[in-house]
């Protein structure tokens, strides 16, 4: 089956390593892996514009999470 590039470039889902930038959720992965808070700011800051509001959301979203206070 053809993929359509225009249509489904906005789809969630798996990307390959070629494709386009990477999602939001990818960005808030990588800044939740760093260890200082000047460090997960800085990244952040790096976030293009028009996602960095929704990486924003994710990361506190992920920070706040109960389950994150049961890791040792």
């Amino acid at each position: 089956m053809a993929r359509r590039p225009a249509d489904d470039a906005h789809r969630p889902g798996p990307r390959r390593s070629g494709d386009a930038a990477p999602t939001p959720r990818a960005w808030a992965a990588r800044i939740l892996a760093l260890r200082t808070k000047e460090e997960r700011q800085q990244a952040l800051a790096e976030v293009p514009a028009e996602l960095r509001e929704l990486v924003k959301k994710h990361v506190e979203i992920a920070w706040n999470h109960p389950a994150r206070r049961n890791k040792p």
